[in-house]
């Protein structure tokens, strides 16, 4: 007799339930030890390349204390190579090879940045294709690349500045700085384990001495142009303008000729092109931006490279989304690059691509609409 009072129910996993708890519990466990040992990895990789680097440096360190770093005479285009058959009496090597074969000696063709864009080795020809800290590298490093493969595996591709005089005659204090002051005449691109994965940027490959980067990473790339992302503008004030005129290449800067007072309020949408391309020559021209939107955002557009360049059509739905801007929005520019002039108001004009109401066009405007929705595509 229970008096009332109701069985107690018993409660338990079902065989089921219990496997598949264990399965989540084994999930975790596999992730968190994969996670673990990609910490490991990335620590080995980062210890690694700094003693690649640290051989890389004490080897041209020796070179400078001999006074065998450059200049190197001949032919321009041999001056890497006359660094490399220098190099290798301080640098232990397995094997060059020439900028027709850098990936016999890289062990594989494409190496990957961050952002899953990849870079095919074998453009890098010369030391042209690098990147430094303010740009390409230019014509210093326009001679022909070289291959290395040293004796602990590492892989080089290396570009000497032929206008280089000599590395300073001194023993570098050495720090755990992924560069060296040794390496003042290099540019290289490296793999610390060769055809090994991830071959990746920031993990197993990275740059020494004066490159910081290399190709050009273009995100339209249409024709001969090579151009960066859409870059939303904040108008500059007419003395920032004017401070930069000369330096951002500009004719006119909004509120010259005006008075003070007037000026105080200026502001300049056009010249906030030019400083977010470092001058108005990196901008591109309407014709230039009107090829841009034909590859990635016209449904149906047509353009002429008469009086500035332009276009006309319509754009694909989406676009302005992909801006940042809504849908319904309208009057989004794009500043090109072209003549500027200055009206009868003493107001600056600039060039432009519009996108109004599903379509594309062009025109001049004045530059001084603080509120306007502007935008720049910089040349790469």
């Amino acid at each position: 007799m229970n008096n009332g009072i109701p069985p107690l129910k018993k409660s338990a996993f079902t065989l089921a339930e219990t496997l598949i708890t264990l399965s989540v519990i084994g999930i975790v466990a596999v992730l968190a030890i994969l996670g673990v040992q990609g910490s490991i990895m990335d620590n080995v990789r980062t210890k690694h390349t700094i003693v690649a680097k640290h051989k890389f440096a004490k080897a041209m360190e020796q070179m400078g204390l001999n006074n065998n770093i450059g200049p190197y005479y001949g032919s321009s285009s041999d001056a890497t190579k006359q660094f490399v058959d220098t190099f290798n009496n301080y640098y232990k090597t397995v094997r060059t090879c020439d900028n027709e074969h850098l990936d016999e000696c890289f062990g594989y063709k494409e190496f990957k940045f961050q952002n899953g864009s990849t870079y095919d080795i074998t453009k890098a020809t010369s030391g042209k294709v690098f990147q430094g800290e303010g740009g390409a590298l230019g014509d210093d490093y326009d001679s022909d690349t070289v291959g290395i493969i040293g004796l602990d595996g590492t892989r080089f591709i290396v570009s000497f500045n032929k206008n280089c005089k000599e590395v300073p005659s001194k023993v570098y204090e050495w720090t755990d700085e992924t560069n060296h002051e040794a390496m003042v005449c290099v540019a290289a691109v490296m793999d610390i384990d060769g055809n090994k994965a991830p071959n990746t940027v920031g993990k197993d490959v990275s740059f020494l001495g004066n490159a910081y980067s290399i190709g050009k990473n273009c995100v339209f790339e249409v024709d001969d142009i090579c151009a960066g992302a859409f870059i939303p503008l904040t108008p500059v004030s007419y003395s920032e303008c004017m401070a930069n005129k000369s330096a951002w290449g500009l004719q006119y800067c909004q509120g010259e000729g005006k008075t003070t007072s007037q000026q105080a309020s200026s502001y300049d949408s056009y010249a906030a092109a030019a400083k977010a391309c470092g001058t108005k020559a990196n901008m591109l021209n309407s014709t230039e931006i009107c090829k841009v939107m034909a590859s990635s955002y016209s449904r149906s557009l047509s353009y002429t490279s008469s009086n500035g360049g332009g276009c006309s059509g319509y754009y694909n739905s989406g676009t302005l989304a992909s801006l940042g801007l809504s849908e319904s929005s309208s009057d989004a520019y794009v500043w090109a690059n072209y003549d500027e002039s200055m009206n009868a108001s003493s107001n600056a004009i600039g060039k432009y691509i519009i996108f109004d109401n599903s379509r594309i066009g062009n025109g001049t405007k004045t530059r001084n609409n603080y509120s306007m929705t502007a935008f720049a595509i910089c040349r790469m």
